[in-house]
């Protein structure tokens, strides 16, 4: 499947695609309206940006995710496995991988991207399924990856990293240049990352539509009421289950307790309103469902390992 061949028909595809798009623009020119008759991210569903002490709380999509961490530790869950990454090491996510980061003072730099960005006349929907399902069984993380294999993709990010710096997104070069290295990074992953089985299997169970609505209910509810008083009870009631069962299943597929998962999601609501707002902490506290200044003060220092002020401080030295 992952042939020269293979790799030749994706860019003939590529370029076919590309010069259509130049002469649909190029027909289009000089017509004005105001009904957008075509969204480029429809056609070229890739983007890349950087984080920088954020963190994000368990969620899936359906997009392929590769996180590159540039500069101090990341601590990250996927699929219900905690990892502690290193500088310069490398995670993935495929689609509908449950997955998130704990805050730390760390900057990364992370590629999304639709696998049927390479559908089209030689690649059909059937074989886009069956990469899917081959990523799904892959090592998640650099450090068990073979090193050249870990080397490769590093340098693939790095010149996605670098083309994104210099580029116009709208121009031909530059796709042909993202879809070409887009093109390896995936035939890479698929040929020469080692298979975990256990991750293959949470993966794949994962994936269900079931399970995934189930789960998103969960996500949507503490979304929608973080800031009131949630008990175990009213989120296990989401899903018609009793608190024991509902515990059993929330920790098998997300890898946390339901309120380390709650309490996550208040402290980066409150980080956001230290960085955005002038409130006070005690309000921002309270905003977030924290019940006393003292309570707000203990779980925020326990997820970031520094206080509302001090952190609040921080942000103010980086914008000045």
């Amino acid at each position: 499947m992952f042939t020269v061949l293979y790799m030749f028909d994706i860019l003939c595809y590529v370029i076919d695609n590309l010069l259509n798009y130049a002469l649909w623009g190029y027909l289009m020119k000089g017509i004005t309206t105001e009904v957008q008759l075509y969204e480029t991210d429809s056609r070229f569903p890739y983007k890349s940006f950087t984080n920088y002490m954020m963190s994000t709380q368990n969620h899936w999509h359906t997009e392929i995710e590769f996180i590159y961490l540039l500069e101090n530790y990341m601590d990250a869950y996927i699929n219900g496995t905690y990892y502690k990454l290193s500088p310069r090491d490398i995670m993935f996510a495929s689609s509908g991988d449950i997955h998130g980061i704990l805050y730390s003072n760390n900057k990364r730099f992370v590629i999304q991207f639709e696998l049927e960005i390479l559908e089209g006349k030689f690649l059909d929907h059937s074989q886009i399924r069956k990469i899917r399902k081959i990523l799904s069984s892959r090592e998640k993380v650099s450090p068990n990856w073979p090193p050249d294999a870990k080397r490769e993709i590093e340098e693939i990010i790095l010149a996605l990293k670098k083309a994104d710096e210099n580029c116009d997104r709208e121009d031909i070069a530059y796709r042909l240049n993202i879809l070409s290295l887009l093109s390896r990074l995936i035939y890479i992953c698929c040929e020469k990352l080692p298979e975990n089985a256990d991750q293959s299997v949470k993966s794949q169970t994962l994936q269900s539509k079931r399970v995934l609505a189930k789960l998103e209910e969960v996500f949507g509810f503490v979304r929608d009421n973080y800031w009131k008083d949630i008990r175990l009870e009213d989120a296990a009631k989401q899903l018609g289950y009793s608190p024991n069962h509902f515990t059993k299943v929330w920790k098998k597929y997300t890898g946390l307790n339901f309120h380390t998962y709650l309490n996550g999601y208040r402290i980066s609501c409150a980080m956001s309103l230290l960085s955005d707002t002038n409130l006070s902490i005690s309000e921002i506290g309270y905003k977030v469902g924290f019940q006393s200044l003292k309570t707000f003060n203990r779980v925020f220092k326990s997820v970031t390992q520094t206080t509302p002020s001090e952190y609040r401080r921080s942000i103010e030295k980086v914008k000045i």
